[in-house]
């Protein structure tokens, strides 16, 4: 069974500039312990960008002394002059000890002209007994108002960690702050923001420490409008070539 290990705090970074690469970094609080199973979670929002598209997750972390490779992304790119987001997340399986001196930092890039602004976060989880192998499908759902869900995923083995997270922007009133649903524990909790770009912001992240298998949703607490992304990821500790491939389901986007 996997044990949260530890969380780091949040990494967050804004410009007035949406052309530039946005550098948002973190540290873990302590040093981390070999073998354990390393996530990191990226977020990024370009607000009101001149063109169709553009923005970017760019590249995984780096820092650590760590490989960071991408479980999946979810990007929402609605139409120019509106607000362009979206979020990563990356792991490592049977990882090296981090140290706490290391930062680890993700590059976003939003692109696409104009200068509203934009803003890039990263936080990073350490679990325990996961392992460093797995299974990997995906699905996805489309969800424009109502309680966000990670979507239909189908672990094929019991006693994983299933990692879900969501990321909401809305313009003209309040971020909707999410809590765990059902079943799951609370990871790091963003409360309605609102940053340098127009748009307020909220995300959350949610767990199972011991996942079934079989089909199943994991959904969040509150209902929300619009503008809603995240995703579901199932981690499994049996070997499959000796790599760690985590089972993914990206949660469905909201419309503005």
């Amino acid at each position: 069974m996997a044990s949260l290990v530890q969380t780091s705090a949040l990494g967050a970074t804004e410009t007035s500039n949406i052309n530039v690469g946005l550098h948002a970094h973190t540290n873990y609080a302590s040093d981390t312990t070999p073998g354990n199973y390393l996530i990191a979670v990226c977020r990024g929002f370009a607000d009101q960008p001149s063109s169709h598209g553009a923005f970017t997750m760019n590249a995984a972390p780096t820092g650590g002394g760590v490989t960071w490779t991408l479980a999946g992304q979810v990007l929402y790119a609605p139409d120019a002059g509106a607000g362009e987001f979206g979020e990563a997340v990356y792991y490592v399986a049977n990882a090296p000890t981090v140290p706490a001196s290391s930062s680890v930092t993700v590059v976003i890039t939003p692109g696409g002209g104009g200068s509203a602004g934009c803003v890039g976060y990263i936080v990073l989880y350490e679990f325990s007994g996961i392992g460093n192998g797995g299974v990997a499908t995906s699905s996805s759902t489309i969800v424009s108002s109502g309680i966000p869900n990670g979507g239909s995923i189908n672990p094929a083995l019991a006693q994983c960690l299933i990692f879900t997270s969501c990321f909401e922007a809305v313009y003209g009133s309040n971020a909707t702050t999410q809590s765990n649903g059902a079943g799951n524990t609370l990871g790091f909790q963003q409360a309605n923001a609102n940053p340098y770009v127009s748009a307020h912001v909220a995300f959350t992240d949610e767990y199972i420490l011991s996942g079934s298998s079989g089909v199943q949703t994991q959904s969040f607490s509150a209902t929300v409008s619009a503008n809603t992304i995240g995703g579901t990821w199932a981690f499994s500790g049996s070997p499959v070539g000796g790599v760690a491939v985590p089972e993914l389901s990206l949660l469905g986007v909201g419309t503005q």
